[in-house]
């Protein structure tokens, strides 16, 4: 789900080192750039922010079929993901093979993606690497909440 559009001007990855994740996710940068704290203070972000990572898929690689695991699972806490996509090209895209579901995140989108038990991919059919900063965070619900 799309939250928002974004002004993607400061967010320079020249500079960034990435090194492999040794799996199918991709490559992670060593350190985040400068300007990711003061990009993510104004985004309508639910929670508390968990971990922050900036992603990079290279050109042509995708990310099989998975459920990625979740961390809480206390009933009152909720988890979020979000992708905000840096460098992206409309041949990439995240399906959900079950929900019969495939979207092309664009670049400078805020986007929150449903992740929590449901098997996910990444098609990447595209000539440019795909680089996405990723945002977990926890959200504490209050007792009418649940």
């Amino acid at each position: 789900m799309i939250l928002d559009r974004l002004d993607m001007a400061g967010c320079d990855l020249s500079g960034v080192t990435f090194r492999d994740s040794g799996g199918s996710n991709g490559w992670i940068a060593e350190s985040l750039p400068k300007w990711v704290e003061p990009f993510l203070s104004p985004l309508p972000l639910q929670g508390h922010i968990t971990k922050i990572t900036l992603r990079k898929l290279p050109a042509g690689q995708g990310i099989p079929p998975h459920i990625d695991p979740i961390l809480n699972c206390h009933p009152r806490v909720t988890e979020h993901r979000y992708h905000v996509p840096l460098v992206t090209h409309e041949a990439v895209t995240m399906r959900w093979p079950d929900d019969g579901v495939a979207v092309h995140l664009a670049a400078g989108c805020l986007y929150e993606v449903n992740h929590n038990g449901k098997i996910h991919e990444v098609c990447h059919l595209a000539p440019v690497d795909r680089v996405h900063l990723c945002i977990d965070t926890a959200e504490i619900l209050t007792e009418g909440m649940f």
